[in-house]
């Protein structure tokens, strides 16, 4: 009889603190095999995408803090952040950040052996990427570099900011209008991007990393050609680019160029010689161009330390509607281009 006692006694206790143990777990003890993230702040619904190598920063930073499950949790606060973790595109751990040392996992309430870095998380909504300025006029639009995930939201981004947060390369707060087409910039941002066309964020801070004089000084010219016998562009839908000449443009540099002679005109741009166009069937020989023109670039020369472009360019629309000149000089003077085409002839 003693000895079921002592063995009911034993039972009773081994359920006892199996009942009052406490959960605990790392996210190391997860296996989480993850290629992105997404952090959103619950107070404003803004989310931040997280690309793969500083996901598993993120991870890194989370997967050795101990969390111990709470037994109570009727006075729990709403959560600040959530932060899911994903595989192409499927959710593989999701978790609410409740504050520095709590965090809700499957409905359950955890508290942390070491503060969480709130810190750091907030950090993470300070998104950072950079672009080419495509047009800096009455806004600012820019078009992302290659491989930035805010390309795969928008080819074109109008970028709203705040008195003085636009900066030179020296760090000196600086006006929209010395932002060039073509300069590289680095945009801060909170992550958050509305979905229109072009799209549209609200920058923290912009900074100019480099700029392409070559590339805003080469659009001058195009402009200043456009302009001339306006009556050549009526009713075109596209402008053909012939750069054959241009052989120290990369191609990069000359797809920005494609992209913002669309823009500023709002017509389809393609690069290629009036030849190219007879040949493909577009143009007839000797015949009128019909829903475009050719703008025609050659002998182009770029004085980077002066700041001067010089070159040879031409609109043709038809043998006996074009104009150009085959000495042009434009200077940029610190607050724009100033074109000059000198021998202009018209046919």
């Amino acid at each position: 009889m003693k000895r079921w006692y002592i063995l009911f006694s034993f039972l009773l206790v081994t359920i006892f603190f199996t009942g009052c143990s406490k959960k605990m777990f790392t996210l190391s003890d997860l296996n989480m095999d993850f290629t992105e993230a997404v952090i959103k702040k619950e107070s404003t619904g803004s989310f931040v995408p997280i690309e793969e190598e500083k996901a598993h920063e993120v991870y890194d930073k989370l997967k050795d803090i101990s969390f111990v499950e709470l037994s109570d949790s009727k006075d729990m606060k709403e959560a600040l952040y959530t932060l899911t973790f994903k595989n192409m595109d499927k959710v593989v751990q999701e978790f609410q950040i409740i504050d520095n040392n709590t965090i809700a996992y499957k409905r359950h309430f955890y508290t942390a052996k070491d503060n969480l870095d709130l810190k750091y998380i907030e950090q993470l909504f300070e998104v950072t990427f950079q672009a080419t300025v495509l047009a800096a006029d009455t806004s600012l639009l820019v078009q992302p570099v290659e491989g930035s995930s805010e390309l795969r939201s928008s080819d074109k981004i109008v970028v709203s900011y705040k008195d003085n947060t636009l900066y030179g390369t020296e760090g000196k707060s600086i006006p929209l209008e010395q932002l060039e087409p073509g300069d590289t910039i680095e945009i801060i941002y909170n992550g958050l991007i509305m979905e229109s066309y072009p799209a549209q964020i609200t920058a923290d801070s912009v900074k100019v990393i480099k700029h392409n004089y070559h590339l805003s000084g080469l659009l001058a010219v195009i402009d200043a050609i456009y302009q001339e016998d306006a009556g050549l562009n009526s009713n075109i839908n596209q402008i053909v680019l012939d750069l054959t000449d241009l052989t120290n443009l990369s191609e990069k540099e000359k797809e920005f160029l494609l992209t913002a002679v669309g823009y500023y005109y709002e017509v389809e741009t393609r690069t290629g010689t009036y030849e190219e166009l007879v040949e493909e069937g577009v143009l007839e020989e000797s015949t009128y161009f019909e829903d475009g023109i050719i703008i025609k670039l050659n002998k182009t020369e770029f004085d980077e330390e002066k700041k001067i472009l010089t070159c040879g360019i031409s609109k043709w629309r038809s043998p006996l509607g074009a104009v150009g000149s085959n000495s042009v000089t434009a200077v940029y003077n610190g607050k724009g281009w100033k074109v000059t085409k000198e021998n202009m002839w018209i046919s």
